[in-house]
């Protein structure tokens, strides 16, 4: 079925290249790339904070640890 595959074809192709050239097109990808950048920011700060928790957490063990063992000594 050749001419449904055309039609197919068209219509597809049609809203594609409508959406990659229009301007509503154009702003729909901007707002999207608006969006990833936003979370990209917010992933990375999230990891920040995730790096300065386990740096304090190792740091609170430590202390606990010269701690408990200065309790043994005594």
């Amino acid at each position: 079925d050749l001419e449904g595959f055309l039609a197919f074809a068209d219509y597809f192709f049609e809203g594609v290249f409508s959406d990659l050239f229009s301007p509503a097109g154009l702003e729909r990808r901007s707002g999207r790339w608006n969006i990833l950048c936003e979370v990209d920011t917010l992933m990375e700060s999230l990891r920040e904070g995730l790096d300065t928790l386990q740096a304090k957490e190792q740091a609170l063990r430590q202390e606990r640890e010269t701690l408990l063992a200065g309790e043994e000594g005594a």
